[in-house]
This record gives structure tokens, C-alpha cells and sequence, in this order.
């Protein structure tokens, strides 16, 4: 009961409170109603726009517009015979497109009395490719290398040529607008018989494979590294004697393993990383991989209770591995992490 009535005098406090400030302050009411005003009207203005995009798709209300009238608000500037451009979103210092490079775009195609001639009054974001073969994909390809990454552009075309089923040819206005959501390089590939290219290889699948690992794609990063294993292993015989050669693939080897290891770490599959970092540690003497190797292998038995094999890593590092303090202090930590946990019954 007494908690209704403090409820109500809290209430009754908190009114005259408010009668209170709108006294001193009797434009608190016009306000808020000039805010609700405002908001409607920008709820207004939102319903009336030509169109609404949705889940990467541009849907139109209207399919025509005044296509003339829209294109007088940009510069005009001529990029080919018959071919004019306006620059709607400008970004000159991006990527400028490339002859080989896969796209995602918005194309929107409109006739000459500014009629949508795209399906199902939409726009849907789509992957272009500039290698296409297909001839009708020719113009496209020219207008798109006129722009950069972000850009957002119309083109007419003013002796636009339609073949129709007669086959005769009919001269037309054609308009193009054109937004490039994204650019991807597609790097030709490298002629394996240099053995510099070889190694530039294996580069990749190390870059590759660290970009995975870096947006938390382990699985995919694994892939990339095994790859570069793999590749590895189908070496041609006349570099088999070459000390240099062998050199730099057991670098790669252990660099590979060593990042495979890690990317199991993180996807708590340790059993998988202790049988990589099992076969890497003698390998690695006095390399950097070495002390890198201890540590992820200590995480990994102690992730596992097996404290035992934990301990007998903890006194091979510190016995086998030259450490400085900082990497001194780490093994000692992980020695301390180790020894209460092992007392520990499950």
C-alpha cells in the first residue's frame, strides 16, 4: 500500500513540475508542434521521390520521366562519336575501370521519350563482366571505361542502331545511367616455368590467404594456405638439387603450416593445429616460426587439459629457444596459468 502511495505522489510532483517549466518556458508547446510538423512533412517528401530502393534493387513508381529536363542538371561533356556524358557522382581520384575487371553496377536503360525499357519497372545491382565476348555488351563496356569506382553517370547515345526481327536497322536516342557499386581486379595468371613466378605464387596464396584470416574467414584461409602447400608439391625435378631453392620452400612450408595452425586456434579445432605445430617445431630452429610455434602449441595442450605435454613445451622453449625478457615473461605467465589448473579434477 505504501508503495501505491509514494507511486502517486512521485506522479503529482512530476506534473507540477512540467506545469512549472511550460510556464517558464511557453514555447515548449510550439515547438514540439513545429517538429511534428516537420516530420510529416519529410514523411511526405519521402513518399513522393520517383523511386525506393530495396534490398539492391531500384524500384520506380513511374516508369517515364523527363529525361531531357534531368540531363540539364549535369555537364554535358562528349566521351565518342554519338556518345554524351553527365557526371551525377564525380569520384576522379577512385579506381578508374579496367579492361579486364569483374563489376557490380545499376545500369537503368531508357528510350528516347524517357521511357524505362528495364524489366519489372526495376533496377537490380548486377555483376558485369569486361571480358564478356557477347557483341551487345560492346557499348556498355565503352561508357564503363569512362568512369571510376562510386561513380554515377547518364550517357546518350544519339545514333543508337536496334536490329530488329526484319532486320533492318532503325536509328535512335538511347539513354544509359550507370552506378558502379564495386571493381574487381582479375590478375592474369603467372607463367609457372620462370621460377621467380613461382615464388610470386606462393606470395599470393600467403596475401590471399592473410586477407581471409584478417576478416575472420579461417575455414577459407586454411584453404588458401593448403593451396599453397599443395602447390608446393608439384615442383619441377630440375630445381630438386637447388640449395637456394629448397631453402625458400621451406620457408614457405613452415610459414604456411604455421598460419594453417593459427587459423585452427581460433576455430577451437586445437587437436588439428597440435598436429601441424608437432611437425613444424623441429623444423624451425632458430627461425622466426620457432618461438611462435611453442607458444601456440602450449595454448593448444593447455585448451585440451592435457597439462602434462603443456609443462614439457614450457621447459623445452625456455631450455631450446633463445627468449628476451618480454617473450621470458609471456612463457612464465603461461608456466603460472598452467600449474593451478593442472590441480584441478573434472
Amino acid at each position: 500500500m505504501n508503495q501505491e502511495i509514494r507511486k502517486e505522489l512521485e506522479k503529482q510532483k512530476e506534473n507540477i513540475i512540467n506545469k512549472e517549466e511550460e510556464k517558464e518556458n511557453p514555447n515548449n508547446k510550439e515547438v514540439e508542434k513545429e517538429n511534428k510538423i516537420n516530420k510529416e512533412v519529410e514523411k511526405e517528401n519521402q513518399n513522393n521521390t520517383d523511386y525506393k530502393v530495396y534490398q539492391n534493387v531500384i524500384i520506380f513508381k513511374n516508369l517515364q520521366i523527363n529525361i531531357e529536363d534531368t540531363l540539364k542538371n549535369y555537364e554535358e561533356q562528349q566521351i565518342g562519336p554519338d556518345i554524351y556524358k553527365y557526371d551525377v557522382i564525380q569520384l576522379p581520384n577512385n579506381e578508374k575501370i579496367q579492361d579486364e575487371s569483374k563489376l557490380r553496377i545499376f545500369c537503368e536503360e531508357r528510350d528516347s521519350n524517357g521511357l524505362l525499357l528495364n524489366k519489372d519497372k526495376q533496377v537490380q545491382l548486377k555483376k558485369f563482366s569486361m571480358k564478356s565476348p557477347k557483341p551487345e555488351f560492346n557499348l556498355i563496356k565503352k561508357l564503363l571505361l569512362s568512369m571510376h569506382v562510386g561513380e554515377e553517370s547518364w550517357f546518350k547515345i544519339t545514333n543508337f542502331k536496334n536490329q530488329n526481327e526484319n532486320e533492318i536497322q532503325e536509328q535512335n536516342i538511347k539513354y544509359y545511367k550507370i552506378k558502379i557499386v564495386e571493381q574487381q581486379i582479375v590478375e592474369k595468371p603467372l607463367d609457372l616455368k620462370a621460377l621467380e613466378n613461382r615464388f610470386l605464387q606462393f606470395e599470393k596464396f600467403r596475401k590471399y590467404g592473410n586477407e581471409l584470416f584478417k576478416n575472420s574467414q579461417f575455414e577459407n584461409a586454411i584453404k588458401k594456405y593448403k593451396k599453397g602447400i599443395n602447390f608446393m608439391e608439384a615442383w619441377p625435378k630440375i630445381y630438386e638439387q637447388d640449395p637456394e631453392v629448397n631453402q625458400k620452400k621451406k620457408y614457405y612450408y613452415q610459414l604456411f603450416c604455421s598460419n594453417m595452425a593459427q587459423s585452427y586456434i581460433f576455430l577451437k579445432e586445437y587437436e588439428k593445429a597440435i598436429m601441424i605445430l608437432e611437425d613444424i617445431i623441429p623444423q624451425c630452429r632458430g627461425n622466426e616460426f620457432e618461438i611462435k610455434s611453442y607458444y601456440r602449441i602450449i595454448v593448444c595442450y593447455i585448451k585440451t587439459r592435457d597439462f602434462d605435454k603443456a609443462e614439457r613445451y614450457l621447459r623445452e622453449v625456455k631450455h631450446v629457444c633463445q627468449l628476451d625478457n618480454d617473450q621470458l615473461q609471456l612463457f612464465d605467465w603461461l608456466d603460472k596459468e598452467c600449474r593451478p589448473l593442472k590441480k584441478v579434477k573434472i
